[in-house]
């Protein structure tokens, strides 16, 4: 390969290219421009968006920090632990730039629309560093929105599906990716490239892997090209600098991330996530099929041929653009610029971009269909779905050269042919502007038309509403869910600060109910527990209690009701059996609300011995889940003698045998003996205490009592050692972030916190501090001994924040320290040369 040199192009080309910039800016923001307007926002899983939207700005407003403990998924978790905050925080920063001028639901639907209009930018400043015309940039940048892919970057996937973390990262990927040829040459520094990774990062994780693997395949095109090993051991180096750096700008997110294994285990992070968004789509067979006739990004031909195949399990097949009229522009241009690109191999751009444009198409099919692809690096912990975000990026540039090959060999054919007369008196540069605008307006005239057309027809079917003249949080939903505003201010008249509800959707997975919600409390100020989409993600209690078999038979138990505090119960008319013969407190369209006296306490006490458990993260869940389900045969009264179960810490050990009534052990290879001793194992088994130990063929060590299978085989309810509870809880203050008691003991007990187990929560006890650790059914505890004692619960920050946050402040002054050292080096080396 040759060693690419950039040319001089000529002005006019450039302010051309810089034309077809602004029109491809404008001609998004027209189609934008609406959806900005009241209630027009309307996308798939956008309210679980706009809690968090809402619930920054009022950690923000309370406490200052990003990462403020929430209760918008019922229990408790600290936020953005579980999710990226990239978005979110352009939406703050759009917020606070504006002194609050631009309201938070307009903020959090302009960044949306800015994410769209920055693309264009981001695809002609990638064509560009590349070194391609101009004219093939501004082309670049008037497709930017050309695709229809569902997944891809489309008015379809940003306002149907609401894909608010990709809507940012996308163009971050387009800016990085094009600060890449600068930085394997040396010629940049790292800073700049190191910060777009980091923000892609913290915006959507799979953009920064796919931004690796693409960086990959530029580096092995790079090693095509006559680089020497000792070059391309720098270039590997620079470009490994920018991944590893622009992941330590993230620490700050990553850290707290990895080391919040009580709620969220990292490890089996994939096993929850991809079961549920896995994409069914289409073999390869048929993807390059329908990528050949054009119907993976322009038309099919009918409902039937649609990328997906019609399936109803296919997140494509809803895409039916059979009747827009569109023809198959993007993907012949798209073949045209594969070709000449082929032509041109001896160029790393264009040898780049093809190469990158089939290593996209691969990896987007997965390894189900290519099974090499299963040796890719963290390929379980990766959605190959997303790629197809990627795999636009490349088809769009592609289509881009491919138009501006076809305007320069028309030029080429009029020029040759004499077409006009007199040719030679026409300027040259009157003949490529009229050849360029015939092309373009056929290319972009019929595409766009369709992008006009799909647009107004969706904006048409969505209406909204205003609550006292101004726009609230459900004016963004469509008619079928108006009633919902009703419902949330009804709920928050009744019930108290972290009284919860439980919303009992009879089809959980698949009603659009479940994101709602998810805004809901955050909307309401009020705590849910159903957790409808994140609870079976995230781990601890948020899962337990979004467990499905909960709702079963949970109105008529008064002690699940009071331990997990729910006052109201929100049902569907065809929900409405699981409350009995009870009237509902309030109706409203499809929703009807029943409320309970007394919604329980923010603390518990039991003086009962614990169950202690030898387990994982995800059995802990579990056996918590079957304890759950025994509490539901039970009287309120017996709640004070239900042993509850506290887990194992083999760094901290807080029981002894002697303080226990039972043992589940999980791991059947793990020794009591060698844990707690011989002497205190003898002891414990002379007392005739169960020792649960979970085997699949029956078969137990010889030190096991009892062989179960799992833990749903334990009859919790039989290990009920007393009735009584002396204990006296008066709550003395409750916030967000704390709370204060004075409580009354005349036994040994447990005392728990009625929000989900995190390591960040300070518990003192008479103003010492105690240890805490995780009691069933996930909540957070502490030991109290007989007497009188004042206990406060503080929220003192996510686990590891201070260590995230210095790594991420020492990168940013290691890669400025860098950045600044080489420009001194570049300066003197110039007064060198000048001397």
């Amino acid at each position: 390969m040759t060693e690419d040199i950039k040319p001089r192009w000529s002005n006019g080309e450039v302010m051309a290219a810089r034309a077809l910039l602004g029109c491809a800016i404008l001609i998004l923001f027209a189609l934008i421009l609406p959806t900005l307007r009241h209630g027009m926002l309307m996308g798939g899983d956008d309210p679980i968006h706009l809690a968090y939207t809402i619930e920054l700005d009022r950690v923000l407003q309370e406490t200052g920090s990003v990462f403020g403990w929430t209760r918008i998924y019922g229990f408790g978790a600290p936020l953005f632990v579980f999710r990226p905050p990239g978005f979110y925080l352009f939406v703050q920063l759009i917020h606070m730039i504006s002194f609050g001028q631009v309201p938070l639901l307009l903020a959090h639907k302009l960044t949306y629309a800015l994410g769209i209009l920055v693309y264009p930018v981001a695809l002609y400043f990638l064509l560009g560093k590349f070194k391609f015309r101009p004219l093939v940039c501004g082309v670049g940048a008037l497709l930017a929105l050309a695709p229809i892919s569902t997944w891809g970057h489309s008015l379809e996937a940003y306002y149907d599906l609401g894909l608010a973390k990709q809507v940012i990262a996308i163009p971050l990927f387009a800016f990085a990716l094009g600060k890449l040829p600068g930085v394997v040459l040396a010629r940049e520094r790292l800073l700049p490239a190191a910060l777009l990774f980091g923000c892609m990062f913290l915006c959507h994780p799979y953009m920064a892997w796919s931004f690796v693997l693409i960086a990959l395949v530029y580096l092995g095109v790079v090693s095509c090209s006559g680089f020497d090993g000792r070059r391309l051991m720098g270039a590997t180096l620079r470009v490994g600098g920018v991944i590893v750096c622009g992941s330590g700008l993230a620490a700050f997110w990553l850290v707290p991330f990895f080391m919040s294994s009580e709620i969220h285990p990292a490890s089996s992070m994939t096993m929850r996530l991809v079961p549920l968004f896995d994409v069914l789509s289409e073999t390869a067979t048929a993807t390059v099929s329908h990528f050949l006739d054009g119907s993976l990004y322009d038309r099919s031909t009918g409902p039937d041929s649609v990328f997906g195949g019609g399936k109803l399990t296919a997140d494509w097949a809803w895409r039916d653009n059979s009747q827009s009229g569109r023809l198959p522009l993007l993907t012949g241009f798209c073949m045209a610029g594969a070709i000449l690109c082929a032509c041109r191999y001896r160029s790393k751009p264009c040898a780049f971009l093809m190469t990158g444009w089939l290593a996209s198409l691969i990896i987007f099919m997965g390894p189900d269909d290519v099974p090499l692809l299963s040796l890719i690096p963290c390929q379980k912990d990766f959605q190959y779905v997303h790629f197809v975000a990627i795999l636009d990026l490349f088809t769009i540039c592609l289509a881009a050269v491919g138009v501006g090959g076809t305007v320069c060999l028309l030029l080429a054919g009029v020029q040759r042919l004499r077409i006009v007369q007199n040719l030679d008196r026409v300027p040259r540069h009157i003949v490529a502007a009229i050849v360029a605008s015939l092309v373009l307006g056929f290319v972009t005239v019929n595409i766009y038309a369709e992008r006009f057309s799909g647009s107004r027809t969706k904006l048409s079917n969505r209406s909204f509403e205003l609550k006292n003249d101004r726009q609230t949080a459900w004016s963004l939903r469509n008619p079928q869910n108006r009633n919902m505003q009703d419902l949330t201010e009804f709920l928050a008249g009744k019930l108290e600060p972290f009284d919860r509800f439980y919303a009992h959707i009879p089809d959980i997975w698949h009603s659009p109910d479940v994101y709602h919600f998810s805004l809901a409390p955050a909307y309401i100020q009020r705590g849910n527990a159903t957790a409808p989409v994140i609870a079976n993600i995230m781990g601890g209690v948020n899962a337990i209690f979004g467990y499905g078999r909960l709702q079963e038979g949970l109105w008529s138990s008064e002690a699940l009701l009071d331990l997990l505090r729910i006052r109201a119960l929100v049902t569907q008319p065809d929900g409405v059996s699981v409350a009995g013969s009870l009237q509902p407190d309030f109706a409203s369209g499809r929703w009807r609300v029943f409320l309970r006296e007394g919604g329980g306490e923010a603390l518990g006490c039991t003086e009962s011995p614990p169950v202690l458990v030898v387990s994982d993260s995800l059995e802990w869940e579990s056996v918590c889940m079957s304890w759950v389900q025994s509490l539901k045969t039970m009287d309120k009264e017996q709640l004070d003698g239900m042993p509850f179960l506290v887990r194992f810490d083999e760094d901290a050990p807080l029981f002894s045998l002697d303080s226990v009534s039972a043992l589940y052990i999980a791991d059947p290879k793990w020794d009591p003996i060698t844990a707690f001793g011989q002497d205190a194992w003898e002891a414990f088994q002379r007392r005739q205490r169960p020792v649960f130990v979970r085997s699949v063929n029956n078969s137990i060590p010889t030190w096991g009592s009892v062989a179960v299978q799992s833990a749903r085989q334990i009859a919790w309810t039989q290990l009920i050692s007393r009735m009584d509870s002396t204990a006296e809880i008066e709550v003395l203050g409750e916030s967000r972030h704390s709370l204060d008691a004075t409580v009354r003991i005349r036994q040994s007990g447990l005392l728990y916190f009625k929000s989900a187990h995190y390591r960040g929560w300070r518990i003192e006890v008479d103003g010492a501090s105690t240890p805490s650790f995780a009691i069933s059914p996930g909540f957070t505890a502490c030991r109290m001994e007989p007497g009188e004692h004042k206990v406060s619960f503080r929220y003192a920050g996510i686990n590891g924040g201070g260590i995230g946050l210095s790594i991420s402040v020492g990168t940013l002054l290691l890669l400025a320290g860098i950045g600044f050292r080489k420009r001194k080096g570049v300066a003197a080396e110039h007064e060198k040369t000048a001397a």
